[in-house]
C-alpha cells in the first residue's frame, strides 16, 4: 500500500507541473534511451566486442605456459625460433655469470617483441648458501637467517638479492625455501631451509620474499608438499 501510495504521488506530481516542463522531461527520456541504445550497438553489436584482433593460436596459448630450461651457453638457433614464434613462454637459467645472463636476456627479450609475444618469465634459483646461480646477494644464507631471527636482516638480503636479479635481467626468483627443516627431512632440503621451527621460518620467509619484491621481480615460496 505504502508503495502504491507513493506511485500515486509521483503521478499527481507530474500532472501539476506546467505542460512545458513535462515536454522537456519527456525529451529527456527519449534522448538518454536513444544514446544509451547508440552506445549499446556500436560498442557491442558494430564493435564485435570491441576487439577486431584476430585470435590468438592454441599453440601459442599452450607455448606461452612452458617454461624451458636455457643452456649456460645461452639460445641456439631452435630457442630463438622458438621465442619468435610463441612456444615458450619463459626460462629457468643457470648463466657462467650476471652480465653473460644479461646478453642472452636481451636477445631473447628482442625474439620475443619481434614474433608479438609478451616479454619472457626467466627464472633462477637465487636462495643463498648451497644454491646460488650468480655471484652476490644474498650474502647471508637462510640458516644463518635462521639463527638471528631477524625479518629485518631476511628483508635487506631479499632487496640486495631483487637488485641483483634485475641488473640481470631475471624477474622471477625461485625463492624463498618455506620448508620446515625438520629431523626426517632430506638433506637436500633441510641445509637450504631457515630453520626447524615454524614460527621462527615464517616471518623471515615472509619478509625475503618482500625484500625480493621490492624490486620489479616476483618471489616464489617453495617446496610443496615440502
Amino acid at each position: 500500500a505504502t508503495i502504491g501510495d507513493a506511485r500515486d504521488r509521483r503521478r499527481q506530481h507530474r500532472r501539476d507541473l506546467p505542460a512545458r516542463i513535462r515536454r522537456r522531461q519527456d525529451i529527456a527520456v527519449v534522448a538518454i534511451a536513444v544514446i544509451l541504445v547508440g552506445v549499446v550497438y556500436f560498442g557491442l553489436i558494430k564493435g564485435g566486442g570491441g576487439s577486431k584482433s584476430k585470435p590468438i593460436p592454441v599453440r601459442t596459448l599452450i607455448g606461452q605456459t612452458l617454461i624451458e630450461k636455457l643452456p649456460k651457453s645461452g639460445p641456439n638457433k631452435k630457442i630463438m625460433h622458438d621465442v619468435k614464434t610463441g612456444q615458450v613462454g619463459g626460462f629457468i637459467v643457470a648463466p657462467p655469470n650476471a652480465k653473460a645472463l644479461k646478453a642472452q636476456v636481451v636477445k631473447l627479450d628482442h625474439a620475443a617483441l619481434l614474433g608479438h609475444h609478451p616479454p619472457l618469465l626467466i627464472a633462477i634459483d637465487q636462495e643463498g648458501g648451497p644454491v646460488k646461480r650468480l655471484k652476490g646477494a644474498p650474502k647471508v644464507s637462510p640458516r644463518q637467517l635462521g639463527v638471528l631471527k631477524n625479518p629485518a636482516d631476511a628483508t635487506n638480503q631479499g632487496k640486495q638479492t631483487g637488485a641483483l636479479l634485475v641488473s640481470a635481467g631475471v624477474n622471477l626468483e625461485l625463492a624463498p625455501v618455506a620448508d620446515v627443516g625438520r629431523t626426517a627431512t632430506p638433506e637436500t632440503i633441510k641445509s637450504r631451509t631457515f630453520g626447524g621451527d615454524p614460527g621462527t621460518i615464517t616471518p623471515l620467509v615472509a619478509a625475503f620474499a618482500e625484500g625480493i619484491q621490492s624490486n620489479p621481480v616476483a618471489a616464489t615460496v617453495k617446496h610443496f608438499p615440502g
